[in-house]
């Protein structure tokens, strides 16, 4: 277990005071399904009947409760006489931020257009209306999503989630909140190895915060809030940027720290934590009317407990017999706990270039590459493609492709002939190779009466996992299906 994915989101809160000069280029936003796959490995046995209902009861109310959130956020935070803002919100913009290949990564919506200068919002608001009740210009969006993960080492994950973002008025204030709630049902490798049946399990994901623009300036502070049965997180975020050069230049900073709690399901004895320090430097420049460049760098120190409270590593061979060809401890010498490194130290820098083109239709061309190293000897590459246009009035498409490569760790064995200090069977530290495919088909309204725009759209994405040292799993096959609704006023 790992706190990528408190990370992931927390990141995003940081890079939110560098989007101004960045809202026309790529997004890099990573939901990593392999994460969430090898984080629903190390849960704990929950295959009653009465455990698997109560999951799927919370889950059916928290679906309930995020559409009656939804419909009561448009009714108050959108009065009938709100006036539209200038500019619609920009979509936040962050790197990987760990070793693990992340499988979401959205770009804006209006990604084809190309870079155009800001607007000024200094308009003066009439308040002296005697008549009516103040008006105040609101602006923001509201999203609802829904995803369903499958791969073929038995694992199927529901995700429901709903943000609303708003800004009262020229404040140059947004608030934002969001909460998001997966359902993991799973019998993969791991969780067999570890003399485990299927297990489903609800985690919640809380998120706040708010951000500041000043003239130049920008900031922003978040919150995230993750429970689990056997995991607690709490993050905190912070950013500042500043444009330059007729905001053609914008440099941007940001800090996120992570307090984590470990469990073990039905172990009242097995207590652990791990606290995660990072931050991330970030350069958006403006190359010309149709290119854009990012160049973003991220550290992050990792203290505390960063294996899982489940997994156990077989060690030598009883004579007589043959190692276990699924890997678990039978015929194992000894099979002790699962046991990490307490320090973990990463490094990534990530360099994306956006190139509009098209005559008779907006479009863009987006490449990235992402280097990242720890201090555990993992070293990965990333390799990104995508092309997006507008090939209709209303109608957006999107083609990506992401090829993800990256070295084992120090201290991984696909066998251990003999005890170590530290050993392991996380197939995220072994030697792999990924492949994901995806498409993604938007429709934008447009103006509607109250709304600036709605936006529909459905994601589809196809992986392909090959591991070149891991005994217990040779390859994984699977795929993500997406679709969500976005309204923007």
């Amino acid at each position: 277990m790992n706190d990528a994915s408190s990370l992931r989101t927390s990141w995003t809160s940081t890079q939110t005071a560098g989007n101004r000069a960045w809202k026309n280029t790529c997004s890099n936003t990573g939901k990593a399904a392999s994460e969430a796959v090898a984080a629903a490995a190390a849960v704990a046995d929950a295959t009653d009947a009465a455990s698997r209902f109560r999951c799927l009861l919370l889950g059916a109310l928290g679906r309930a409760g995020l559409i009656a959130a939804f419909v009561l956020a448009q009714c108050v935070v959108t009065p009938a006489y709100a006036q539209p803002a200038d500019v619609e919100p920009v979509a936040d913009d962050e790197p990987p931020v760990d070793d693990e290949p992340p499988v979401d990564d959205e770009p804006p919506a209006d990604e084809t257009e190309p870079p155009a200068d800001d607007a000024d919002l200094d308009e003066d608001f009439d308040e002296t209306l005697d008549d009516e009740p103040v008006r105040t210009n609101v602006s923001g969006d509201a999203e609802v999503r829904e995803s369903v993960y499958l791969d073929s080492d038995h694992t199927t994950i529901s995700t429901t989630s709903a943000d609303v973002t708003f800004s009262p008025g020229e404040t140059g204030v947004t608030f934002r909140a969001g909460y998001l709630a997966d359902i993991v049902s799973s019998a993969s490798v791991d969780v067999v190895s570890a003399a485990t049946g299927r297990f489903e399990e609800l985690r919640n994901q809380g998120t706040g915060g708010i951000g500041l623009e000043r003239g130049k300036w920008q900031a922003d502070l978040g919150y995230v809030f993750s429970d689990e049965n056997d995991w607690t997180s709490h993050t905190g975020s912070a950013g500042i940027g500043r444009d330059f050069f007729e905001r053609n230049t914008n440099i941007s900073a940001g800090y996120v720290f992570v307090h984590n709690r470990v469990f073990r399901a039905d172990d009242d004895n097995f207590r652990d934590r791990m606290i995660t320090h990072a931050g991330n430097v970030a350069l958006t420049q403006v190359l010309g009317k149709k290119t854009n460049f990012r160049v973003a760098g991220f550290v992050g120190h990792n203290a505390g407990f960063q294996s899982s409270p489940y997994r156990y590593v077989p060690i030598g061979i009883v004579p007589g017999h043959e190692a276990d060809p699924a890997g678990a401890c039978l015929f194992a010498e000894s099979c002790p706990l699962e046991r990490h490194p307490r320090l973990r130290v990463r490094t990534a820098v990530q360099g994306t270039l956006v190139h509009y083109v098209g005559r008779k239709r907006d479009a863009s061309i987006r490449a990235a590459y992402r280097v990242y190293g720890d201090s555990w000897e993992v070293v990965s590459h990333t390799a990104t493609l995508a092309y997006t246009v507008d090939f209709a009035k209303h109608w957006q498409f999107r083609a990506r492709s992401r090829t993800y490569f990256q070295d084992a760790a120090y201290f991984y064995r696909e066998r251990y002939d003999v005890p170590l200090r530290y050993v392991s069977v996380d197939r995220e530290l072994s030697l792999f190779i990924h492949q994901l495919t995806g498409a993604k088909l938007t429709f934008k309204s447009g103006l509607l009466t109250r709304f600036d725009d709605i936006r529909i759209d459905l994601k589809a994405d196809v992986f392909y996992f090959h591991f070149f040292n891991f005994v217990r799993l040779p390859s994984r096959l699977g795929g993500v299906v997406e679709a969500g609704l976005r309204l923007m006023f």
